[in-house]
């Protein structure tokens, strides 16, 4: 006979409700589903292919940058006329050295030296008839004067003759190290440099496109001439 509860045993809750889990009878631990006794850790990922990509891109912009800045100095643009003439390449000379603004102001120069002694001779009645003439006669045969000088030194760059730096030893950080700059009010430099007999030689250079130009020679015509001697 199978095993109904008794009517006495309706009242109890178990059969009152017996979808309830709480009314079935407890398994025991090891039929209750297999536990692991253990739980695995997830492991982090290493951070340092990321910190690794951090400090070759601040190197990469650090060079970038200091390559930049040395390429925009007055002294490589010095260094690499300097290449020029040793390398007999006349046009990358002139790149960097303005011949025709140099030429006007070396003619400037004789004019104004000119003019001082012959104040100092034949007073003011002898520079006005100075620039009547003569300043005037200059004037007529500057673009000549001036064609002639450039032809010249055109000449000794491509013979290796020119004196300042036929034997001068060049490379970037003597540029830097020799190299004095003097920045003036209106954003020039004054530069000064010296060639192999050890004279010093001061120009005026202003920036250009992405380098700087030798515009001006910021010597009297005496010192220029004992430059040469």
């Amino acid at each position: 006979m199978e095993n109904y509860p008794n009517p006495s045993q309706w009242q109890n809750p178990q059969w009152q409700n017996p979808q309830s889990p709480s009314n079935y009878p407890q398994m025991p631990n090891t039929q209750q589903g297999f536990q692991p006794s253990f739980q695995a850790t997830p492991k982090k990922k290493s951070k340092w292919w990321i910190w690794f990509l951090v400090i070759l891109v601040f190197l990469i912009v650090f060079a970038l940058g200091t390559v930049y800045y040395i390429t925009q100095t007055p002294q490589y643009s010095l260094y690499k006329m300097t290449k020029a003439v040793q390398e007999k390449n006349v046009e990358e000379v002139f790149k960097y050295f303005n011949f025709d603004s140099v030429f006007e102001d070396i003619i400037q120069k004789f004019i104004a030296q000119q003019e001082k002694e012959i104040e100092a001779q034949y007073g003011k009645e002898g520079v006005a008839q100075y620039r009547m003439f003569m300043k005037e006669e200059i004037e007529k045969q500057k673009d000549s004067l001036k064609q002639q000088a450039k032809d010249s030194l055109k000449k000794e760059i491509e013979e290796g003759k020119f004196s300042l730096t036929r034997e001068y030893k060049i490379s970037l950080i003597k540029s830097f190290q020799e190299v004095k700059t003097k920045k003036l009010p209106n954003g020039d430099v004054n530069v000064t440099v010296k060639n192999e007999q050890g004279k010093s030689v001061t120009f005026t250079m202003r920036k250009k496109n992405g380098y700087w130009e030798i515009y001006k020679i910021d010597m009297t015509l005496e010192e220029l001439q004992k430059l040469f001697q």
